[in-house]
């Protein structure tokens, strides 16, 4: 029986405004020899012998145990725990064999019998209409079971592989506040680009926020506001109109904030 553990990676940036915590995500697998293989088998691992011995606490163990399915799908073995070559070309493949895979963080044999591997999971900060869930920088998952609170903006409208970059690293930017602001009563949930190509949040009230371009745009968004001034200047108005009643639209990537009132 698989065991099932709880393990994170807690990393802090430092704003003027706020503090921000990222969690991300470190799973866990082990490979194990065939030891029924006998006693010359006990210091060789094959892929296909997999466990999950841990996942981050928003992703879903069926999702897990596939992810587990689909590096050992792309392993070649098996291989001797004694041959460090071997172990360093498995780890090698291990983060291009799954797009939710962002980084091997180490692969360590374990006398005898087993090898541990530590990955970084990429955590969706968006969903596509169809289902498929989207990283910080735009890399395209697939579908699986995800919980996570708040939950990934959905993206709307055009669907090129550049605005889906560019709407995930916005929905990246923003999401360390959206608690903050979810307390304040704009609770986001939507993102798309509108036509002069500026990224656009939609509350579930329907108060659409401009925000400006990303700084993955880094040639353009030198022209628009800090993340940080942005979102205090959102707060700023949500102080002045609480829960943005009346509010049809707030423009916040200018020097000032720009309102456009419910008729």
């Amino acid at each position: 029986m698989d065991r099932i553990a709880i393990d994170q990676l807690i990393k802090r940036t430092a704003a003027p405004l706020l503090t921000a915590v990222f969690a991300v995500g470190v799973g866990m697998l082990i490979w194990v020899a065939d030891e029924a293989a006998g006693s010359s088998s006990r210091f060789t691992v094959r892929p296909d012998r997999v466990a999950v011995l841990g996942r981050p606490p928003w992703l879903g163990e069926v999702t897990a145990r596939a992810i587990a399915a689909d590096l050992s799908a792309g392993l070649p073995g098996p291989v001797s725990l004694r041959d460090p070559g071997a172990l360093s070309a498995w780890r090698a493949r291990l983060d291009r064999l799954s797009p939710w895979v962002s980084v091997v963080l180490d692969l360590n044999p374990q006398f005898p019998g087993r090898a541990e591997v530590r990955l970084e999971v990429r955590r969706p900060v968006m969903v596509l209409l169809n289902g498929d869930w989207v990283g910080p920088r735009g890399t395209i998952m697939g579908q699986g079971e995800v919980r996570l609170d708040p939950a990934p903006l959905v993206m709307m409208g055009a669907l090129s592989l550049e605005d889906i970059a560019e709407c995930a690293a916005a929905a990246a930017e923003v999401l360390p506040w959206r608690a903050e602001l979810a307390a304040q009563e704009i609770d986001l949930i939507s993102v798309q680009l509108t036509a002069e190509q500026r990224v656009l949040f939609t509350t579930a009230s329907g108060v659409e926020i401009e925000w400006g371009r990303s700084a993955m745009k880094s040639e353009f968004s030198a022209v628009d506001l800090p993340v940080e001034a942005r979102i205090a200047q959102l707060l700023e108005v949500a102080e002045q109109r609480p829960g943005l009643i009346g509010v049809a639209k707030v423009v916040l990537w200018l020097d000032r904030p720009e309102l456009l009132m419910v008729p």
